[in-house]
């Protein structure tokens, strides 16, 4: 039987899906070549896109106040469990880095975990990833292999493993990448997650990394 928790939590899991499609979405439609026949159509599209991401956003700010309400009704021990999420979240003492050069995926999957309590930071390129990390030493790096820039999702992966070998990392690509993918498995990511990547299944792979992180 499934539980209210599990359904909320499947319900909150197709949201984020949602809204990183709505992103991905709008990012495209944006590099569309402007005409006279097809200008109206781009603008009319993006702004729609952009009402979708507010109503949606909207949206999971409303089921998360009813999962509050009904999880004290529901569950005896709820009280005590949103009173922990409130004073000290667990999440608030793991830090995610971002990185990716596609900024728009950044700031929604940015979203997705500050909502879950974590400190997340973002990076849009290689040079930028290793100067956070030699800054800031993320719990957790979600990484982008192709990012434009001189120093691509390999070279960051490469310095992970060199000089924070216990550092989290999953990987993220495309399937037609198999030369790299071999090279990036050769440098042991805890992870590759091949694109699209669907929000419960990022999820899954951040949640069993928090897991063991100890913390």
């Amino acid at each position: 039987m499934t539980t209210l928790r599990e359904k909320y939590h499947e319900v909150g899991n197709k949201l984020n899906t949602a809204l990183m499609g709505v992103g991905i979405a709008k990012r495209y439609i944006e590099t569309l070549e402007p005409t006279a026949g097809n200008e109206e159509i781009i603008k009319e599209s993006i702004h729609s896109c952009a009402l979708a991401e507010k109503a949606l956003l909207e949206l999971d700010e409303s089921i998360s106040r009813l999962k509050s309400l009904s999880y004290r009704f529901a569950d005896p021990d709820a009280a005590v469990t949103l009173q922990a999420a409130r004073s000290g979240r667990e999440n608030a003492a793991i830090s995610i880095l971002i990185v990716d050069d596609e900024p728009e995926i950044c700031e929604l999957v940015k979203q997705l975990y500050e909502k879950r309590g974590f400190a997340v930071s973002l990076a849009l390129g290689g040079v930028a990833a290793i100067a956070q990390i030699k800054a800031t030493r993320p719990d957790i790096v979600l990484l982008d292999l192709h990012l434009n820039d001189r120093v691509d999702g390999v070279d960051v992966l490469r310095y992970i493993r060199k000089e924070h070998p216990g550092m989290r990392c999953v990987v993220i690509t495309r399937e037609d990448d198999a030369a790299r993918i071999k090279d990036v498995t050769d440098l042991g990511p805890d992870d590759i997650l091949i694109k699209p990547v669907m929000a419960s299944q990022l999820d899954a792979k951040v949640n069993s990394l928090v897991a063991g992180l100890g913390k």
